[in-house]
């Protein structure tokens, strides 16, 4: 003998159906603003994306000490905040000095990075921030 019991159904709530319905508009929503945010950049301007990689950037550049004075009457150069800004990096915190080395959180390409500024080289290396 074959007996089929088939499972009742089971009907989705109104509340259900509404929940689905705002997830598929807010993301219908976002789609679109971002392919308007694209579509606005200027073709000249360089996209940008989330990628961590590479994990350590090393960037050459003048920096001086962010006093005015300069060691053997050489004329001082950007401050450290100013060097961080011509690379780039927003919204520096934490900046303290240990030697020749200063040391800083600062943001860059929407990337939180920890930020070496070394006086005598003249460089800044730059490490992803631990996220928290």
């Amino acid at each position: 003998m074959n007996i089929k019991h088939e499972a009742p159904l089971i009907k989705k709530s109104r509340l259900e159906n509404e929940v689905i319905l705002a997830v598929v508009i807010l993301y219908v929503l976002l789609s679109a603003a971002l392919l308007l945010i694209h579509h606005m950049q200027p073709d000249e301007v360089e996209t940008q994306t989330s990628s961590t990689s590479p994990a350590h950037e090393h960037f050459s550049s003048t920096a001086s000490r962010p006093s005015a004075a300069a060691p053997d009457g050489v004329q001082p150069g950007p401050s450290v905040d100013e060097l961080l800004a011509q690379e780039g990096y927003r919204d520096v915190r934490g900046l303290t000095e240990q030697g020749d080395k200063y040391h800083a959180l600062a943001i860059r390409e929407g990337v939180k990075w920890k930020v070496e500024v070394d006086v005598r080289t003249r460089s800044i290396a730059a490490t992803p921030a631990a996220a928290h």
